[in-house]
């Protein structure tokens, strides 16, 4: 077997030796041996000193997995040939880019200049072909993987220049709501992607999703701020305060599991959530205008707010087996829907408002089993049917979890 691999390492060595027309003494003389010793090594009685393998290498033009496989890396050196096609391609590449921007921008300047008045319209053909270069031209001159990233980061750069130059060249006013409405949007679309590729401090590498969320926030708030400022209206806050309140309801579950938060408030994270989404809402009511407002809508918004509230309260904080949960937020709602209407109706009442249809909490939104066919009836016939169905589901599910409160102590 170790005559073989001699045998094999000398034919190889003899067949690259010979394809670049050395012979035995020229070979030798460069790697410092005699010409005895390459004869050994060829014809397979030998193999040469481990620190001449690098030398042979560059001599004979073959790597080291070769010399020491005795064969061509067949694989390897077409990769290679690729490899340099590829840079090959991509210096052309840039090189025609290069030609193209900036002999257009050359000439769309010296044709601006020579009309005499001054430089104009090349202005806006330059910024347009920066935008271009930002997809095309930008990623070809940074690293592989920050590609995308470099593309994103420089369109939404060059287009926020574009529309600068537009406004400056020709006097338009629209550059902040036009500049933010496109960060905004481009963002949107490829803010998953730069984050996911930035290199961000320890803190925030765990945070993507929320600093994606906290820069889109702050994005949309800004364009509001400025759509509002141009309009010369004061409906900023009623706009921040919605925006807001609609995000909080949706994504601040999602953006509380990334947030430190001290223990004591991490256990309580729903908790924490309705609340902030309650204090939105009250925020909310006065900016928007509302009228008698501690005698009207912060009463309306505490009857609306009291089904989540007891709900959140039943399956948080209850004690006890899963079915004592469901049975109690089964009974708070139904116990909402059967008590809501009348809480309004009463708020309205002593408001000095008179009620156009009256609730009667017996017979609760006029109900009539016996008339499915008219609209009113059909809708309470409906409510009181869903409150009544919970109801006893909220007696299934109490009888359930008894029988496994009485048979749990007995299984122990």
């Amino acid at each position: 077997m170790e005559n073989d691999k001699k045998k094999s390492f000398g034919e190889f060595i003899t067949q690259r030796r010979k394809a670049l027309g050395l012979t035995q003494r020229e070979f030798a003389d460069k790697l410092f041996v005699t010409d005895s010793a390459v004869s050994k090594w060829e014809r397979g009685m030998s193999f040469p000193d481990i620190t001449l393998i690098r030398d042979i290498c560059e001599i004979l033009g073959v790597s080291e997995h070769e010399l020491l496989t005795a064969s061509e890396d067949v694989e390897a050196r077409s990769a290679e040939k690729l490899a340099a096609k590829y840079r090959r391609y991509a210096r052309s590449f840039k090189l025609a880019q290069y030609i193209l921007y900036g002999g257009a921008a050359l000439i769309c300047l010296i044709c601006d200049a020579a009309d005499g008045g001054g430089f104009g319209w090349s202005l806006v053909v330059l910024a347009s072909l920066i935008t271009a270069a930002s997809l095309t031209l930008l990623p070809a001159l940074v690293p592989e993987r920050m590609g995308g990233v470099s593309a994103a980061l420089g369109l939404m750069a060059s287009v926020t220049l574009l529309f600068g130059v537009i406004c400056a060249v020709y006097g338009y006013d629209w550059f902040a709501p036009a500049a933010l409405g496109t960060l905004f949007g481009l963002w949107l679309l490829t803010g998953p992607y730069i984050v996911r590729r930035l290199p961000l401090p320890e803190a925030l590498r765990h945070r993507k999703a929320s600093l994606y969320f906290a820069l889109a926030l702050l994005l949309l708030l800004a364009l509001l701020g400025v759509c509002c400022l141009r309009e010369g209206g004061g409906w900023f806050l009623t706009a921040a305060l919605g925006v807001l309140l609609g995000l909080a309801v949706v994504l601040l579950p999602f953006v509380m599991r990334q947030l430190p938060l001290p223990r004591e408030l991490n256990r309580h994270r729903a908790l924490v959530w309705l609340g902030v989404v309650t204090l939105l809402l009250a925020a909310l009511i006065p900016a928007a205008g509302a009228r008698y407002l501690w005698t009207e809508a912060y009463p309306l918004m505490l009857v609306a707010m009291a089904w989540p509230w007891a709900l959140l309260l039943c399956i948080r904080y209850l004690p006890g087996f899963w079915q004592f949960k469901a049975a109690a937020s089964c009974a708070v709602t139904a116990l909402w829907i059967w008590l809501a209407p009348w809480g309004v109706q009463l708020i309205i009442e002593a408001n000095g408002w008179v009620a156009t249809n009256t609730y009667d909490p017996l017979r609760p939104y006029g109900v009539d089993f016996s008339d499915w066919a008219s609209a009113p009836t059909l809708g309470g016939n409906i409510a009181v049917t869903v409150m009544l169905a919970l109801t006893l589901a909220a007696a299934a599910l109490l009888a359930l979890g008894v029988r496994r409160q009485i048979k749990t102590p007995r299984s122990q």
